[in-house]
């Protein structure tokens, strides 16, 4: 945890050293990897496409009653031996990476404030993207009636 945070805080003091000096490319890169180690861990941040037909819920609880039901069918753990140490490994690790860039954000949030969309102007794409794109591909429902076109 210390490591991590020393690392967010260099991190946010480079990212404000470009900014200063008006240098774009490596904020823009490492906000785009910041992002992508935020939203590797499945269990907290469902995948939009294998889920973009589901349209009631909450995605992460989706997941994980499906997982507890799986587990259930399977067994105590729901896996057997090696694939069960595998895939908690693999857990691990998107958790490790998920922990360093909310640290990373939290940081760039404190030294940035309400210019953070300013400074790294790329960021806003990062975090909606996905469903901007969604949005102005075609009709998608929202829920409660909600289309955005």
């Amino acid at each position: 945890m210390d490591l991590q945070t020393r690392s967010a805080v260099a991190v946010a003091s480079f990212i404000a050293f470009c900014f200063q000096h008006n240098i774009t490319q490596p904020p823009d890169k490492i906000v785009k990897n910041l992002c992508t180690f935020l939203c590797q861990d499945v269990e907290q941040t469902p995948t939009f496409a294998y889920s973009r037909t589901l349209y009631n819920g909450i995605l992460s609880l989706k997941l994980w009653s499906k997982q507890t039901m799986q587990s259930v069918k399977n067994g105590k753990d729901g896996s057997k031996g090696a694939e069960s140490a595998k895939a908690h490994e693999e857990a691990a690790k998107a958790q490790l990476s998920r922990r360093g860039a909310c640290l990373a954000f939290n940081q760039l949030s404190a030294k940035f404030g309400s210019q953070l969309l300013h400074a790294i102007p790329k960021m806003w794409i990062s975090m909606a993207g996905g469903l901007l794109s969604a949005c102005m591909t075609g009709s998608i429902f929202l829920g409660e009636g909600f289309l955005c076109a």
